[in-house]
């Protein structure tokens, strides 16, 4: 079930952290968890929670315009989870508004299914950035 992230979700997304955390570059569990208690606050976290398991997270800045975090549980992927979680997510800003995102450059192995779900939601690229010395590429998307 798609919602809105609650503190008592925080163990689930922990578990699903402990599988994916490889795939984020600059990974520190510390700095997600206050990173994702401020979504929180802010309700700008969105989950999909299937039983006891975290499916999927994305969070998102309305002040930055930006999606800041998207993972789903290796069981629950290649089911367009990804992007029902962008769609979700996307809604909760205004029509014609610019939205970015922060994923791998092409030809990064890491990058080869976000990019591929962020161009098949619409997102093209934009310049190439540098993140937690990790270089990287932004995307953006006008919501429709």
């Amino acid at each position: 079930m798609i919602r809105q992230l609650r503190q008592n979700d925080i163990p689930s997304v922990l578990k699903l952290m402990d599988l994916v955390k490889d795939d984020f570059a600059g990974y520190k569990e510390v700095e997600f968890l206050e990173s994702l208690m401020q979504a929180i606050a802010h309700n700008e976290a969105i989950i999909d929670k299937r039983g006891e398991d975290c499916a999927g997270l994305i969070s998102f800045s309305k002040l930055e315009n930006e999606l800041t975090f998207l993972a789903v549980h290796p069981n629950y992927r290649k089911q367009g989870l990804s992007k029902k979680l962008i769609n979700e997510c996307l809604a909760r800003f205004k029509k014609g508004e610019e939205i970015h995102v922060i994923t791998f450059r092409e030809g990064d192995t890491k990058g080869i299914a976000a990019r591929k779900c962020y161009f098949s939601c619409g997102f093209e690229e934009a310049e190439t950035v540098t993140v937690f010395g990790y270089p990287c590429q932004k995307m953006t998307k006008k919501v429709a």
